[in-house]
C-alpha cells in the first residue's frame, strides 16, 4: 500500500506542492445474521482509497480517490495540488512546517471471536 501513498505524494510535489502527505485506507467488513443458531446470511465487503493533502504557500488542497492504482494515486496528488493552488488565490502568510520522519503503521479494531453456547 505504501506505493500508492508514495505515488500520491509524488504527484502533488510534481504539480508544485511544497509539502504533501497521503493516507491509504483499506476497510474490510463482515456481517453475519443468525436465527436460532442457524446462519441465515453473510456479507463481506472491502473498500478503500487514497487521500492526499498538499500545501502551496499557506493554502491546503485535499483530494481522495477510491481507485487504488499508481496512476489514480498520482492523479489524486496532482488534483490536491491544483486545489491548493486555487486556494492560494486568497493566501495568508507562508507556513513553516516541522521536519519529521515518515511513518508507516497498521491499525486493527480490537475484536473477539466467540462460539455460540447452542449446540
Amino acid at each position: 500500500m505504501f506505493e500508492y501513498a508514495d505515488a500520491a505524494v509524488q504527484g502533488a510535489l510534481d504539480a508544485g506542492a511544497t509539502y504533501a502527505d497521503a493516507r491509504v485506507v483499506i476497510r474490510k467488513n463482515q456481517r453475519l445474521s443468525c436465527l436460532n443458531t442457524v446462519i441465515e446470511g453473510m456479507q463481506q465487503n472491502e473498500d478503500g482509497g487514497v487521500g492526499v493533502r498538499a500545501l502551496i504557500g499557506s493554502s491546503w488542497g485535499f483530494f481522495r480517490d477510491q481507485d487504488l492504482t499508481d496512476a489514480a494515486a498520482r492523479a489524486a496528488g496532482t488534483r490536491a495540488a491544483d486545489i491548493a493552488r486555487a486556494s492560494a488565490l486568497v493566501a495568508g502568510p507562508a507556513l513553516k512546517l516541522a521536519d519529521v520522519a515518515v511513518t508507516q503503521t497498521h491499525w486493527e479494531t480490537p475484536h473477539t471471536e466467540t462460539r455460540s453456547p447452542f449446540p
